[in-house]
């Protein structure tokens, strides 16, 4: 994993289309998450990770990835980064490539902004691949258990570990989801999701694009506007979809739904 990541990141010319296959179960630490959080008893021990993809602010250049990543069902473990002023962040930071049938679990991921457990900015395909038990948290805004900017396309993916944000645009699977060719089909989330405005127990901001057949069982919290059971905020289209989980927010008059905020 680590070698495959510095290929892509350093030797970018050479790496970023390049296919990768999974062969088996990857543990880079133990013990990341106790308690469904960040395990700080045993944090400095941890082997940070650096996501594959990345923007660099200094140059305002995108390193994106753009092969097949196909992880075959197996898990990828233990993956800890932790840099408030980190921007695209996840077990991807940017993918405009395919990342299918991958799972993350017992990772922690805390960022700026676009954060999510398997992609942090996405404008390609996310299929088949799940955030299991692993923390996501951004400082900033854009943060999902998947998915923390959606340009592109997410179907049957999952997410069960707690999404928080001290910023706007907070989903359990997507943070936000962005024009009128992006869609989130078959997905779920079952974790907890908190955060400031824009806040959905499945996708936080919907500018546009479509969510289909998705559902939302986790509580949602904001201190905002504009909060859902499924979408924070919608004006694309919604279908199919439902949600069971608690949605509240400490804002006197906030816009509420059980569905849509």
């Amino acid at each position: 994993r680590y070698w495959y990541e510095d290929k892509v990141n350093h030797d970018y010319e050479n790496y970023k289309d390049k296919n990768a296959v999974l062969t088996k179960d990857i543990t880079v630490n133990e013990g990341v998450l106790s308690n469904g959080v960040l395990n700080t008893e045993k944090e400095s021990t941890f082997r940070s990770w650096t996501p594959i993809g990345y923007y660099d602010s200094d140059t305002k250049t995108a390193y994106n990835y753009s092969g097949i990543f196909d992880g075959q069902g197996y898990t990828i473990s233990g993956l800890y980064f932790t840099d408030d002023n980190k921007t695209s962040v996840g077990l991807f930071g940017r993918n405009y490539g395919k990342i299918k049938r991958v799972n993350v679990t017992d990772s922690y991921f805390n960022g700026n902004r676009i954060v999510g457990g398997v992609c942090g900015y996405n404008a390609g395909t996310i299929e088949d691949s799940n955030n299991i038990d692993s923390f996501v948290k951004s400082s900033d805004q854009n943060a999902g258990g998947v998915c923390g900017f959606n340009g592109g396309t997410i179907t049957n993916c999952e997410n069960t570990g707690d999404v928080t944000s001290t910023g706007d645009y907070v989903g359990g699977v997507c943070g936000f989801l962005y024009q009128s060719s992006c869609r989130l089909e078959n997905s779920y989330n079952t974790g907890d999701v908190q955060g400031s405005s824009h806040v959905g127990g499945v996708c936080g901001q919907q500018s546009e694009g479509s969510v289909d057949s998705c559902y939302n069982t986790g509580d949602v919290t904001s201190t905002g506007d504009y909060v859902g059971g499924v979408c924070g905020y919608q004006s694309g289209l919604t279908s199919n979809c439902y949600s069971t989980g608690g949605v509240t927010s400490e804002k006197n008059g906030a816009i509420v739904g059980g569905v849509c905020g």
